[in-house]
């Protein structure tokens, strides 16, 4: 959650669309574990999950007035890429952070 609020400041977000990217991650990674501990389909798992994180941000975004809405919706649905975390724990490996390396490979 904290890495997709600091990825929406990273793409240019102020300190709304930080705040709403919090929340709107929040709420869809609970729908992630609800939908996982019922046994969901893993493609509709994913479908739902990005559709709660964008619905909840732009709800959130257009009542909070954010000038920044789209790094708000990108960051929000981050956390469902899976290269991004593979990337971080191949260049902790190659830097010798094995530890953290293998974190984020499991």
């Amino acid at each position: 959650v904290a890495q997709c609020t600091a990825t929406c400041r990273f793409f240019g977000g102020d300190i709304t669309s930080c705040i709403t990217t919090l929340f709107s991650t929040s709420i869809s990674f609970l729908c992630f574990s609800f939908l996982g501990k019922n046994n969901f389909n893993l493609l509709l798992q994913e479908f739902l999950t990005a559709f709660v994180a964008g619905v909840t941000g732009f709800f959130i975004g257009s009542y909070l007035h954010t000038q920044t809405p789209l790094a708000m919706l990108s960051a929000s649905v981050i956390w469902l890429v899976p290269g991004l975390v593979m990337m971080n724990g191949f260049s902790d490996f190659f830097h010798n952070f094995i530890v953290s390396a293998l974190n984020r490979f499991a």
